[in-house]
C-alpha cells in the first residue's frame, strides 16, 4: 500500500476542488481516495468497496484512449451503466503510465484553472508512486538475500530490512512461491505485477515478494490468530491475480511453514518451492499446497529428478514402458482413492466388472499384488515419483 503523503495529496486535490478524488494504478485498483461526500455513482462507489473497477467499465473507460494519452481525458456519462461523467488524467512519470486521478464532473463544471491544478496533483503523485516503486526494489534486494543458503548473508539481511524499517522486528514469517504453468521474458514482469496488486490489498509491509524468471517469492509477516489461514488466503489471491494478468493461464501457489526468525525465511522458501513443484505435478494436489498438508509427499519431492527415476520400482517402471493409459489411469486413481473399487467405478464411470478386469491386467503386466500391502506401497510411490520427474504421463 502506498505512503501516506500520497493520502494526504488527493485529500487536499478534494477539498481544493471542492468534489471526491481517487488515485487508481495502471491495473484500476484504488490505491488511495479522497473522502466520498460529493457526488459519485455506483462505479465510484463499488470501485473503493471492492478496491478495483469491474472488467466492463475497465474497457468502458479504456475505450477513450486514457492509457496512451498524456493529457486530460473526459468520460461521457453512460446512464444505462449508473456512470457519470468524470475527468481521468494520466499518471506518468518519464512516460510510463503509473495510474489514473479521477474527478466525477457529471456536468463539466471544472474550469480551466481546476484542472490545472488536478495536473499537478497527478504529476507529484506520479513522483511519489515512482519514488514507492524504488523503495519496493531496494526492498526486494535484501528480501532476495533472506531466501539464500549462506546463514551469514541471511542474518546480515535480516538485520538490514529491520533497520530500514520493512519488516518489524519479531516478525514471523511464511514464504509462498508463485509459479506460472508457462513462461517467456515477459514472466519476471507479470510475477513482480502480480506481488504489486497483491501487495496493496494488504497493510503496509505485511506483503513483501521477490520476482525471478519463473516464480516469485512472497514473504508474508503473518499476524497473531489463523497464521496458516491467512497464508493461504494470500496464495489465493496471487493464483487469481496471475491468472487474471495471464489470461487464465495455469498457475500454482506453494506454501511453507511460519519460521518465528526472520533468518528462517529460507526454509520456509524452500519449503514453498517443493511444495509448488508437487502441485505442479501431482493433480490430486490441487493449484495451492501447503507443506504442513502434503504428508508423506514431503520425503519423495525432496529427492532430485536422477534419484527420483531410480528409485521407481522396476516392476513399475515396466508398465510405464508398456504405455497402455486405460489401465495407468485406473490403477493410479484406484490407488489415489485408497484402493476403494466403488468409489474408483464412479469417478472414471466403470461398470465394477471393467474395473476390475483392467486392475488384473495391471498386476499381470506389472507383476504385482494389489493385495499385498508393500506392492501396493510401490506402485503408489511408483506414480508420484514418475509424475514428479515428467517420466508420466508418457507425453509430459
Amino acid at each position: 500500500m502506498f505512503s501516506g503523503d500520497l493520502q494526504v495529496l488527493v485529500d487536499d486535490l478534494a477539498e481544493r476542488l471542492g468534489r471526491s478524488a481517487t488515485i487508481e494504478d495502471d491495473n484500476h485498483r484504488v490505491i488511495v481516495y479522497s473522502s466520498q461526500q460529493h457526488q459519485i455513482d455506483d462505479v465510484r462507489r463499488d470501485s473503493i468497496l471492492q478496491r478495483r473497477t469491474s472488467p466492463e467499465v475497465r474497457t468502458w473507460f479504456r475505450k477513450f484512449g486514457i492509457v496512451s494519452c498524456n493529457d486530460p481525458v473526459r468520460i461521457p456519462p453512460d446512464r444505462a451503466r449508473g456512470i457519470l461523467g468524470r475527468l481521468c488524467i494520466p499518471v506518468r512519470h518519464r512516460d510510463r503510465l503509473d495510474g489514473f486521478l479521477w474527478l466525477i464532473d457529471d456536468d463539466e463544471s471544472l474550469t480551466a484553472p481546476q484542472v490545472t491544478v488536478a495536473e499537478t496533483t497527478a504529476r507529484h503523485a506520479a513522483i511519489l508512486m515512482h519514488e514507492e516503486m524504488l523503495a519496493e526494489r531496494l526492498a526486494s534486494t535484501a528480501l532476495a538475500h533472506l531466501l539464500v543458503q549462506s546463514e551469514e548473508v541471511r542474518t546480515l539481511a535480516a538485520a538490514q530490512v529491520v533497520d530500514d524499517g520493512i519488516v518489524p522486528a519479531g516478525s514471523p514469517v511464511v514464504v509462498s512461491v508463485l509459479v506460472p504453468e508457462s513462461t517467456d521474458a515477459g514472466t519476471r514482469t507479470l510475477i513482480g505485477d502480480c506481488i504489486r496488486d497483491v501487495s496493496r490489498l494488504h497493510v503496509r509491509g505485511e506483503v513483501l515478494g521477490v520476482a525471478h524468471a519463473d516464480h516469485g517469492a512472497v514473504l508474508t509477516f503473518a499476524p497473531g490468530g489463523d497464521r496458516a489461514g491467512h497464508a493461504m488466503r494470500i496464495a489465493r489471491e496471487l493464483r487469481d491475480c496471475m491468472r487474471r494478468r495471464t489470461g487464465d493461464v495455469r498457475t500454482v501457489v506453494g506454501i511453507g511453514e511460519v519460521k518465528e526468525r526472520l533468518v528462517d525465511a529460507q526454509v520456509s522458501y524452500r519449503q514453498a518451492r517443493l511444495s509448488a513443484r508437487a502441485a505442479t505435478r501431482l493433480p490430486g494436489v490441487g493449484d495451492i499446497a501447503a507443506w504442513s498438508a502434503l504428508g508423506a509427499l514431503r520425503a519423495v519431492v525432496q529427492l532430485p529428478i536422477e534419484a527420483m527415476v531410480d528409485s521407481i520400482d522396476p516392476r513399475m517402471a515396466a508398465l510405464f514402458a508398456a504405455g497402455d493409459d486405460r489401465i495407468l489411469d485406473t490403477l493410479e486413481c484406484y490407488l489415489d482413492g485408497g484402493c476403494d473399487a466403488q468409489v474408483t467405478a464412479g469417478k472414471l464411470h466403470l461398470h465394477r466388472g471393467t474395473l476390475y478386469y483392467r486392475l488384473q491386467k495391471a498386476q499381470e503386466a506389472a507383476d504385482i499384488d494389489l493385495r499385498n500391502g508393500e506392492d501396493r506401497l510401490s506402485a503408489h510411490v511408483g506414480f508420484k515419483l514418475a509424475r514428479l520427474a515428467g517420466r508420466y504421463p508418457l507425453q509430459a
